[in-house]
């Protein structure tokens, strides 16, 4: 028996010893207190961000189909065990929009995609000046949907989310967004611009805390006009491309794809886009219609809701532009085993990769594009949007900007034990209130 004790306690002790090596204690202190939001404020004021002032903008737009010549692993794809799609039942694409003053050149763009994967974005880095622009002057979303393509994340967990890492993949991605740029610019011509947001709180709802929580509840629409008949609409809105199931083997754009469709038949409105909102929490509504009654409806109720301001929408020529990127100083990673125990830093790298992030803006006249480097939280936006009305500006904020940093959630959820909170939420704590204080701070400046 003596031995046998002697057996257990090495056992306990290898146990202890291993478990010391990959994990230790979480930490747990603010953004306040470690520097890390005053040096990103710092450098928020030192990059700052001034307009360009030159001839009356014109603006150009373009779409390319971003379905490749073979089946990929769809995206997710962890319920799906990597598995390919079997069928496009509808086409996904990258649109892009291109502004020029003549003295300056900036972009707005948005996949049917998941996220834009990071892998994409190191070569656009190095591409962008193939079509005159540079990441800095480029601001990315997506549409989120969880039925499109995947095999663009490396390593053990982008396999999981994205199926098995297919380079060729990230080649094409990349080639179609730059010859999109492309074709963009060279449909520019000189337009009028409005940007205007209407409540529809019906359509979303906050899946993380139900009632307890709040949402973001605003469809934001911009529209811009070369000709009575030649329109273009970016609209955004918050709720989740998640109504089709895990079960879903085919390619669809799912919410998104026909709320664009639905725009496109307007006889003046030629070419539409949609870049997710702060989608982090926030669940489409309407989900006892099925999915595809589910989301056919909630992309009615969204393109009526944008109909009610475009015929409205004050138009005006603009002739400055401004842009900014703002490299973000996180904490190192803090993925929690539980609300005490982390795995360390270097446990978590080898998992999940390093990317550097970072906030993107664009900014049009008095209208502001922001894009940030996750799935931001609905539940951030109403003190951010009270920034944007005080200083006179009108604010479209998407998430996905071609970083990926996991799920910046309301702090005041941080200890929850659910997918968002401890699965998805790497660089809590605090995260919420830094990222929200951040993209104040851009706003105001």
């Amino acid at each position: 028996m003596r031995k046998v004790g002697i057996s257990i306690g090495v056992l306990l002790v290898l146990f202890l010893a291993g478990f010391l090596i990959v994990a230790e204690p979480a930490d747990m202190e603010s953004y306040e207190d470690n520097g890390l939001l005053k040096r990103t404020l710092e450098r928020v004021d030192s990059i700052g961000i001034s307009p360009v002032k030159g001839d009356t903008m014109q603006v150009g737009w373009a779409k390319l189909h971003i379905v490749p010549d073979h089946t990929t692993p769809m995206a997710t794809s962890e319920a799906r065990k990597g598995k390919h799609f079997t069928k496009v039942e509808d086409s996904i694409y990258v649109r892009a929009f291109v502004f020029d003053n003549g003295k300056e050149r900036a972009a707005w763009l948005t996949a049917d995609l998941l996220i834009i994967p990071p892998s994409v974005t190191e070569i656009l880095n190095e591409r962008l000046p193939e079509v005159g622009l540079s990441l800095d002057r480029v601001v990315m979303s997506a549409t989120h949907t969880h039925s499109s393509i995947g095999g663009y994340v490396p390593g053990y967990v982008g396999s999981r989310f994205t199926g098995e890492y297919d380079p060729t993949i990230v080649e094409f991605l990349a080639d179609r967004i730059i010859e999109a740029l492309r074709l963009a610019d060279a449909d520019k011509g000189i337009a009028t611009m409005g940007m205007e947001k209407i409540s529809v709180p019906t359509m979303v709802y906050n899946r993380l805390v139900s009632t307890s929580g709040t949402t973001d509840p605003y469809l934001r629409v911009v529209r811009i006009s070369k000709g009575p008949k030649n329109n273009a609409a970016i609209v955004s809105y918050s709720a989740h491309a998640t109504c089709l199931p895990d079960t879903f083997m085919h390619i669809h754009r799912d919410y998104p794809g026909f709320l664009v469709k639905y725009l496109e038949t307007m006889p003046n409105i030629r070419f539409a886009a949609f870049g997710a909102g702060a989608v982090g929490s926030m669940g489409p509504s309407l989900g006892h219609l099925g999915p595809w009654g589910q989301q056919e409806q909630l992309a009615a109720d969204l393109y009526h809701a944008s109909m009610q301001v475009w015929n409205h929408m004050p138009l005006n020529y603009q002739t400055e532009i401004s842009t900014q990127l703002v490299p973000l100083s996180l904490r190192e990673p803090n993925y929690r085993l539980n609300n005490s125990w982390r795995i360390r830093p270097w446990v978590f790298r080898e998992l999940f990769g390093e990317v550097e992030v970072y906030m993107s803006q664009l900014r049009i006249g008095d209208m502001v594009f922001i894009s940030a480097p996750c799935d931001l939280s609905g539940e951030l936006v109403a003190p951010i949007d009270s920034v944007a009305e005080i200083s006179g500006k009108k604010l479209m904020l998407n998430s996905f900007n071609g970083g990926y940093c996991g799920y910046i959630i309301n702090d005041k959820w941080y200890k929850y034990d659910s997918y968002e909170t401890r699965v998805m939420n790497w660089y809590g704590p605090g995260s919420g209130a830094y990222f929200t204080t951040v993209i104040q701070e851009m706003i105001k400046q």
